[in-house]
């Protein structure tokens, strides 16, 4: 809907640039946050959209850099810092990304220290979006960090090819695993914009 995306999307990206209002709901930090979960895929929808249709926008050079300020600040550093004060996805010891098995404990994050999501969808998105945000508005320094923050998101695939985040989730894993596939996808057709075949 190129309409909306042009004018009332303008408006929407505008007024979280500005008021910097994309903020998560404060819970215990031993317990999911599904408003920090949304923050994230927000953050990486509305970077997308940019990108996209940047030069389409009914918005002043003014309005373009309150909006660039934004997004520059959100892909300066690891996207993957924190869930309510936890620890970025740990690539190195994915057990401690895993969803616990107890029924009881499914909206805790138990001993982990880690959520749930932190090597999972949300982090694909915003890495996706970082890569392509970078490209759109020709950021070499930001285009950099994105290579950084995809070897590590790709760095949580085992030997085999699994991503082990995400199959450690029991029952839903199919579904996350083919996020992960369709995430993969956006990967590899970002860096074919660039003439490189991710895929190889």
């Amino acid at each position: 809907d190129y309409k909306f995306m042009i004018s009332d999307m303008s408006g929407i990206i505008l007024h979280h640039a500005t008021y910097q209002n994309v903020r998560e709901g404060y819970l215990h930090p031993r317990y999911l946050n599904d408003m920090q979960y949304q923050k994230y895929h927000l953050l990486a929808r509305t970077a997308e959209f940019y990108a996209y249709f940047k030069g389409l926008r009914p918005l002043t050079p003014e309005e373009h850099g309150v909006i660039t300020d934004y997004f520059d600040t959100i892909f300066a550093g690891n996207v993957f810092h924190t869930q309510q004060r936890r620890a970025q996805c740990d690539i190195n010891n994915p057990s401690r990304n895993a969803s616990t098995p107890n029924k009881l404990l499914a909206n805790k994050n138990g001993q982990s220290g880690i959520g749930q999501n932190g090597c999972g969808t949300y982090a694909f998105a915003m890495v996706n979006a970082s890569l392509l945000y970078s490209i759109s508005t020709n950021n070499s320094v930001l285009f950099e960090q994105a290579k950084k923050n995809a070897t590590h998101i790709l760095g949580s695939f085992d030997d085999e090819g699994l991503h082990v985040g995400q199959a450690s989730r029991g029952a839903m894993a199919w579904g996350y695993h083919s996020d992960s596939t369709i995430q993969l996808s956006y990967m590899a057709e970002i860096f074919y914009s660039l003439g490189y075949d991710f895929y190889e």
